[in-house]
């Protein structure tokens, strides 16, 4: 992980180097997680597994345990199934939370953006008042589980005889009290395998119902079986069988398309799903469930389609889970998207997490219309509203997003406006460049963040032509005002070159080749050999 975090610090994802070191890192999460999910506890200065430390170092600005353990994360689990495409994530995630103004912006909202599904962190709790460490928190889980024992214990202790206290009374021993029977493992596994053939009654129960609506000679018997369904399903959603409630929705929905005149009385059915609190009940659980488990609810709100559009954005407006918010954006997100008047009505919300939220459906909804409604939400004073706004407008793809995204170019926030450098290079238009030019050759430029300065210079290297040359053979040089440039803006300005691979940007290269600085001659091979492969690759 450290190796495949300082390759991508100094070289773009796909560079060899780096894609190499990404391929590594993808390989040995595939061995560790063979046997199941892996736990790395997260210290200072190091990471452990089982107690046991597995990587410790003293570099407090560039170890992974520090960047971690800095942005309250304590834990970090990885779930079998977590591929190269996650693990890069995470690894970008971990170098976007180093260039971009921590006062600002923390890994755990970028973790939080990017929703790693195989991935699963936990932050330092601020109610335990500073006691964050993983050995407050092991104190407070043994209390926990002591007083779980101790009401478990109260749970087992039997009633007495009934003539207990009569043989109290006359002084005979009485009956001996049993306090509990500790049951062997081997055995509830038996118990559980012979009760699960009686789970599928309620399956068989379905079936009987469904072929009776479809069968039935008259409309009561059909009433009766389609009250029957309502209530088994309701029944479902209490129990939170959501598996076998989205098998018996799916059948249900199909046979509705056979009935005719009577596809109506299958409507109450799915009419009967639209229970928020239980709901709600099924999403504040997904914190702490496996992730199959949020894969099952998905499967069933998406049956429910746009009957729960309303009812869903509701529960997203109050949601203050992480799982449950995911997991109806997923809902809201799929097909054609949920309705833009359902969604305008709360942009105003003073809360910023509802408003982001809202911002996000609206982008992913593509839709032009909803451009004025977003246009305020560049404005908003919380900069991670400002940040999905960037997005969303960045998302549309047209031309009239390049004036709005520009305006943000001088946006108070660093971490907004590395978004929208990012998104504006999307867009690839002639303006876009002119705008990029002017950034870059502000005077302020190389007092900037590594990470602004990085992405006006990546996005510069996607866009520009040979009229960017001369600024960027100006930069590498490393003298501004008499002034010497950081040595990050010079390497910057060689990698852009190399991504530019014009005959004069190669021209650039080859004079810096000829540098007195190391560094700098390193970068410069590097830059030609992208120029070469770019050739070559168009050719």
């Amino acid at each position: 992980m450290q190796k495949a975090y300082r390759a991508i610090r100094f070289y773009p994802p796909d560079h060899p180097l780096a894609s190499h070191c990404l391929d590594e890192l993808a390989g040995a999460f595939d061995r560790a997680l063979a046997d199941g999910t892996l736990r790395l506890a997260v210290f200072e200065n190091s990471l452990t597994c089982e107690d046991e430390p597995v990587f410790t170092t003293d570099d407090l600005r560039e170890g992974i345990p520090f960047i971690l353990f800095r942005d309250g994360i304590r834990s970090l689990t990885f779930r079998t199934g977590l591929g190269r495409d996650e693990a890069a994530e995470l690894i970008e995630a971990l170098g976007q939370a180093q260039e971009v103004d921590k006062a600002d912006h923390d890994l755990v909202t970028i973790l939080w953006e990017r929703n790693l599904p195989h991935l699963e962190y936990q932050v330092a709790d601020p109610l335990l008042e500073g006691e964050t460490s993983t050995d407050g928190l092991r104190q407070l889980a043994s209390q926990l589980q002591g007083k779980l024992e101790d009401e478990k214990r109260a749970r087992l202790v039997q009633a007495p005889h009934a003539d207990l206290t009569e043989s109290l009374e006359l002084g005979s021993p009485g009956p001996e009290v049993l306090v509990g029977t500790v049951v062997p493992e081997e055995e509830l596994i038996q118990l559980e395998r012979e009760l699960e053939p009686e789970q599928h009654i309620l399956e068989e129960f379905g079936i009987v119902l469904l072929e009776t609506l479809a069968n039935a000679n008259s409309d009561e018997d059909s009433i009766v079986a389609a009250r029957g369904l309502e209530d088994l399903a309701s029944s479902l959603l209490e129990w939170g069988d959501l598996a076998r409630l989205t098998r018996l929705l799916e059948e249900t929905a199909a046979m509705q398309r056979t009935l005719g005149e009577r596809a109506g009385l299958v409507d109450s059915v799915f009419e009967g799903m639209l229970d928020k609190e239980k709901i709600r009940a099924s999403l504040d659980s997904l914190d702490a469930a496996e992730p199959e488990r949020r894969e099952e609810l998905t499967a069933f709100l998406l049956i429910l389609r746009e009957r729960a559009h309303h009812l869903l954005i509701e529960l997203l407006i109050e949601s203050g889970v992480k799982q449950s918010r995911h997991a109806l954006l997923d809902v809201l997100t799929a097909g054609a998207g949920v309705s833009m008047e359902l969604v305008v009505p709360h942009l105003g919300d003073p809360r910023w997490y509802v408003v982001r939220n809202l911002v996000y459906l609206l982008g992913r909804m593509k839709d032009p219309r909803a451009m004025p409604h977003l246009e305020p939400a560049l404005a908003h004073p919380d900069e991670r509203v400002r940040k999905e706004a960037a997005r969303s407008v960045g998302a549309m793809g047209e031309s009239s997003s390049v004036p709005l995204l520009a305006a943000l170019l001088n946006d108070p926030s660093p971490a907004v406006r590395v978004i929208v450098v990012r998104q504006l290079g999307r867009l690839r238009s002639t303006e876009v460049l002119s705008r990029l030019l002017l950034q870059v050759r502000a005077r302020d430029f190389s007092t900037r963040s590594e990470g602004e300065i990085d992405a006006l210079l990546d996005t510069l290297g996607q866009l520009g032509d040979d009229s960017a040359v001369p600024l960027l053979d100006e930069l590498w040089r490393g003298r501004s005002f008499f002034r010497s440039r950081p040595l990050h803006v010079r390497l910057f300005a060689l990698r852009t070159l190399g991504q530019i691979g014009t005959a004069s940007a190669r021209k650039s290269l080859s004079r810096a080749l000829r540098s007195s600085d190391n560094a700098v001659r390193r970068q410069a091979r590097r830059g030609l050999w992208e120029a070469n492969r770019q050739e070559a690759a168009s050719q």
